[in-house]
């Protein structure tokens, strides 16, 4: 049904165009018809890589015939996801139903081994790579949000994002219950929610700790100062002790308490907005559209600081 496909699909823009060794200097249209001879030669693999990297080249056109040339030979190569991917954009570029009798081909080998799943991305911008997908896929970027066959299990997935973002998201694919509809995955950095957050929680509980050692150091100066003015023998003058103790308080141990105050208000403040910000990314919103929110207010007091926090979900 599919092996005459292939011989036929050319992208003529010009009579009598001619194979040329070196692609230098030739149209997209020509390098793409030189795909076409070595598809016929069988050399699918090589005729993949080509029109792969002539997509963002060929004019538009062109397009469905050269998703519908793709799909045809990764059949060949028995890369049915990627067969699957280029022959569903040919049906909705070209208006044409001739490849639905191979898409349900398809989607029935697929579905007795795969899983259909929907990619999300954080921005449409990004591009999608599927490492290890054979020498005729590897290195092709995707256009994202995608709709993919997965077999079940984990998988590697790269993202490139404007101004030069990477990064790599293992996800992991289980098949849905009867009925269900195709799950989503969005392939958010994990940086993006756990950097942050976890640098606050590190750095305010740090803080917190700082304000424990100042008020073990204060509580135990003031136990000190208390044995030493309170022996009548050597400060027989309570009140003359009681000024003395005050006098040294202030200087060594009230310093110490505002410091651990301080530390015990901003360290928790910190922890506190780390935890709401990681508890946030990981709310989802409901289906009126009301997404969980957070307010941090910081309190300010010549002796102490703190915060007032409101979370709302």
């Amino acid at each position: 049904m599919t092996r005459g496909y292939l011989a036929v699909i050319l992208l003529v823009t010009a009579p009598g165009i001619a194979m040329a060794e070196e692609r230098k200097g030739l149209t997209p249209e020509e390098q793409f018809n030189q795909g076409v001879d070595l598809a016929a030669q069988k050399k699918y693999d090589e005729a993949v890589s080509l029109w792969t990297g002539l997509l963002d080249q060929l004019p538009e056109q062109f397009l469905p015939n050269a998703h519908q040339a793709l799909g045809l030979a990764y059949m060949r190569l028995a890369l049915f996801p990627e067969a699957w991917h280029h022959l569903t954009l040919y049906g909705k570029l070209s208006g044409r139903d001739d490849s639905a009798v191979m898409l349900v081909d398809l989607e029935t080998k697929l579905e007795t081994g795969h899983v259909l799943v929907n990619l999300t991305c954080p921005s449409d911008t990004a591009r999608i790579e599927f490492p290890g997908v054979g020498a005729a896929g590897r290195g092709r970027l995707y256009p994202c949000p995608l709709t993919w066959w997965f077999t079940p299990g984990q998988h590697t997935v790269k993202v490139r994002a404007a101004g030069g973002m990477k990064w790599s998201r293992v996800v992991k694919v289980e098949r849905p219950v009867d009925g269900a509809s195709a799950p989503s995955i969005a392939l958010k950095p994990e940086s993006e929610s756990q950097v942050l957050e976890w640098s606050l929680i590190g750095g305010g509980a740090a803080v917190a700790a700082v304000g424990v050692v100042l008020g073990v150091l204060a509580e135990s100066r003031n136990n000190d100062l208390h044995e030493r003015y309170k022996d009548p023998t050597a400060y027989p003058d309570g009140d003359a002790a009681k000024g003395l103790y005050d006098s040294a308080y202030d200087d060594e141990v009230r310093p110490k308490r505002i410091s651990s105050y301080v530390c015990y208000g901003v360290g928790g403040a910190v922890l506190a907005t780390g935890i709401a910000l990681m508890f946030l990314h990981s709310a989802p919103s409901d289906q009126a559209g009301f997404s969980p929110s957070f307010t941090f207010v910081p309190i300010v007091h010549p002796d102490t600081a703190g915060a007032f926090l409101q979370f709302t979900f």
